[in-house]
């Protein structure tokens, strides 16, 4: 059963505004829209074991987070797959992603509205300039999660639509939560994101690919 926090993520991708954000970044005609729909659908209903998990570290101010969309999703793509229906299966690709970077802002609320905290800040695994978040944590950290993820020597987690990261809280309720661009060398960058994207909830994809997000599309 999909907990609370994708029920709500869920909610906020089936509005008109989500599915024509991912339309006009992944560059599809306006007839494709129907199409799109149809798979966001398919992979709302695959989101049946939808979670996250949240535990603590050795600090008390760091929490470590593991979200995932579910095996779900990745059966639906291999379904397309084998009918050959490519244009679905990539499509599933799209929407699986930008449905993770909405779970962070959903995340955000969840910790406000259940705790005395609020999220600073996240801190994601491999980041070369932050050694003690090295990405050899990551089978440790999926362990510990209680999850169904997993990961390859390669450090692919499975299932694909996964991601893990380190949130940084603070007692302050007046804070930001500065977003996954924090950690990027470009701070020239015009289409930087700003630092409240995630707690408004707005969609990522029309952004640049940054650290963050090559996290989340396992690259």
């Amino acid at each position: 059963m999909m907990n609370q926090l994708f029920e709500e993520v869920a909610g906020l991708c089936r509005e008109r505004e989500f599915l024509e954000t991912v339309r006009q970044k992944a560059h599809y005609e306006l007839q494709d829209i129907e199409l799109l729909g149809r798979v966001l659908d398919a992979v709302l209903e695959s989101m049946g074991n939808a979670s996250f998990s949240e535990r603590n570290t050795d600090r008390t101010d760091i929490k470590a987070v593991v979200m995932t969309l579910g095996s779900g999703v990745d059966a639906l793509q291999e379904e397309y797959l084998k009918k050959g229906e490519l244009s679905e299966a990539y499509m599933v690709e799209v929407l699986g992603s930008e449905i993770l970077l909405q779970a962070y802002g959903a995340y955000n609320r969840w910790v406000a509205k259940k705790t005395d905290f609020v999220v600073e800040r996240y801190f994601f695994l491999g980041d070369p300039a932050r050694a003690e978040y090295s990405l050899e944590k990551l089978p440790g950290v999926l362990r510990e999660s209680g999850l169904q993820v997993s990961c390859t020597q390669g450090y692919c987690m499975v299932p694909k639509k996964s991601v893990a990261f380190f949130a940084k809280m603070s007692p302050d309720r007046k804070v930001i939560c500065e977003g996954i661009c924090v950690g990027c060398g470009r701070q020239d960058c015009p289409n930087r994101m700003e630092k409240n994207m995630q707690e408004r909830g707005n969609s990522m994809l029309d952004r640049p690919l940054t650290y963050g997000y090559a996290r989340i599309f396992g690259l």
